[in-house]
């Protein structure tokens, strides 16, 4: 019986490891440990136990996450807070399709966009001096150094979102205006991306 255990034992351990690697990550070592010390149940299956254990990851990360990127360090001061119709920050999250990405429908040049416009990833003048990438930090209009802010607010190059001059506040009013200006946060020129970061 003991042999029978331990070969039980080993194959949860080996399930546990391979399908849920977040665990470690996220040290979550006692749950792990407290599944580890239950009675074998012989060759049933164990969805419900796993279930539960991929739950309680997700749980714990997302609100591991959520706590975290309260914080400015750790979110960075390039990512475009955008609200909630209640006024409320948007919170992050992978679950079902994320945040933004099931707001955009499938629409890759346009999620493309989307993501680069709120990561500050786009391939605009303030990203390419803060990464020393050798390309021009000028705008089309003739601003000397093109940001986020600058197209959003002041580019004449760029039709106003909904005639006013400010930054998107929430995920429609940046749709919009990424659909109604094709070329905001696009490649610059067809072609691979720029090279020579750092």
């Amino acid at each position: 019986m003991a042999s029978s255990n331990s070969t039980v034992s080993s194959e949860l351990d080996e399930c546990i490891g391979h399908v849920f690697p977040s665990l470690v990550i996220l040290q979550s070592l006692d749950l792990y440990e407290f599944v580890r010390g239950l009675p074998p149940v012989g060759r049933m299956r164990m969805a419900t136990s796993l279930d539960s254990l991929r739950k309680k990851a997700t749980t714990a990360c997302l609100d591991s996450w959520s706590t975290m990127f309260q914080n400015k360090k750790y979110r960075g001061h390039n990512f475009l807070l955008l609200q909630n119709l209640n006024g409320g920050i948007i919170q992050l999250t992978y679950a079902k399709g994320g945040s933004w990405l099931g707001e955009v429908g499938g629409r890759l040049l346009v999620t493309t966009r989307m993501c680069r416009s709120i990561l500050g990833h786009a391939p605009i003048g303030s990203y390419f001096q803060r990464f020393n990438i050798d390309k021009s930090h000028r705008c089309e209009c003739g601003v000397p150094l093109q940001t986020r802010d600058h197209i959003f607010v002041v580019c004449r190059k760029h039709k106003l979102l909904h005639g006013n001059r400010r930054v998107p506040k929430y995920l429609g009013e940046l749709w919009y205006f990424l659909d109604t200006n094709l070329k905001a946060f696009a490649q610059r020129t067809p072609g691979p991306a720029p090279e020579g970061i750092g």
